[in-house]
């Protein structure tokens, strides 16, 4: 009994054998480090040591257009320069592409935003709230014949830039991290066409003090030295109002030991624009003084009477 018994045994694994074959799989980086949830929260809490922040950078727009059917445009890259400085002031300055003509600048105080708008045919300067959702505003703004060729540039707001570039601070009774192992493309030189990988990456999940809500999300890879990869951020309704990601990486600055990426793409899906941010890697200053001057922005007084004004609190543009 014990000999049959064997014997069917072998054969079955002998079935088995012959009816595999080798299939190709995507590849498994291994993970080079291992953190611990307060080492992580102290890479994105040694932002702080950063109180202002100054780089000139290439900046692409891509919109949606269509976004059930997968249409948008993209925009041809313009020149620009940002200035960063906390809590929540910003002013970034966008030039056209091969001119030295600014095509809108946008400033914020902290409270409210400024955006400029310079060419002629629609010259514009739009103010509001940086706490308030101008959903309906926004789209009455897309409806305008005028402001529509202004492409994505009423769409942007500033906290789209301060928050992913100066994180505020997370506390660590307030997160928690675990493992995600997603499918992507592989990036890594040599590459074959359309080849699949999979990173291990630790995820901090930020949640809101009081709330079961999440506020944010850190994505660290761990195949690549524990750089902050990704940072999605999440509206009070649980919707994913950013996902940032982050590439390219200098190394350590000397005077705060942070390192910066080079490469910066903000998608922004309710709002239905993208940008991808290249910094000059030799532009960029950290902590030097910059006047509170700098986040007003003055419209050249020639301009009187073809500017159009409009107040995103009031109503919109008639």
């Amino acid at each position: 009994m014990r000999s049959r018994i064997i014997l069917l045994l072998a054969t079955n694994f002998f079935t088995l054998t012959c009816v595999s074959r080798r299939v190709d799989l995507p590849p498994i980086i291994p993970a080079t480090r291992d953190a611990s949830l307060s080492e992580l929260v102290d890479i994105i809490n040694e932002r702080q040591e950063i109180s202002t922040f100054i780089a000139r950078a290439e900046l692409q727009f891509v919109t949606r257009d269509t976004s059930e059917e997968g249409q948008g445009r993209r925009y041809r890259s313009g020149q620009g320069r940002i200035l960063l400085a906390r809590p929540g002031h910003i002013l970034l300055t966008i030039e056209a592409p091969l001119l030295s003509a600014n095509i809108a600048d946008m400033a914020s105080d902290g409270n409210r935003f400024q955006l400029l708008i310079y060419p002629e045919e629609y010259r514009a300067l739009i103010f509001g709230s940086n706490q308030k959702q101008y959903a309906a505003e926004a789209r009455k703004l897309d409806r305008d014949p005028e402001l529509r060729k202004a492409g994505p540039l009423v769409n942007i707001r500033p906290q789209h830039f301060t928050g992913a570039f100066l994180f505020d601070p997370i506390e660590i009774e307030n997160v928690h991290f675990d493992e995600a192992r997603p499918l992507e493309d592989d990036d890594r030189p040599n590459a074959k066409k359309d080849q699949k990988i999979v990173r291990s990456y630790y995820v901090v999940s930020d949640t809101r003090r009081g709330e079961q809500t999440t506020r944010s999300k850190y994505w660290f890879d761990r195949t690549r030295d524990m750089t902050l990869a990704r940072l999605q951020q999440f509206d009070s309704r649980g919707l994913l109002a950013g996902d940032i990601t982050y590439s390219k990486y200098l190394p350590p600055d000397s005077d705060t030991g942070v390192r910066f990426p080079t490469e910066i793409y903000i998608d922004r899906p309710y709002e239905d624009y993208a940008l991808r941010i290249t910094l000059k890697s030799d532009s960029i200053q950290v902590n030097r003084e910059i006047p509170s001057t700098a986040f007003t922005l003055e419209p050249p007084p020639e301009w009187k009477d073809t500017l159009r004004r409009v107040d995103l609190d009031k109503k919109a543009p008639k």
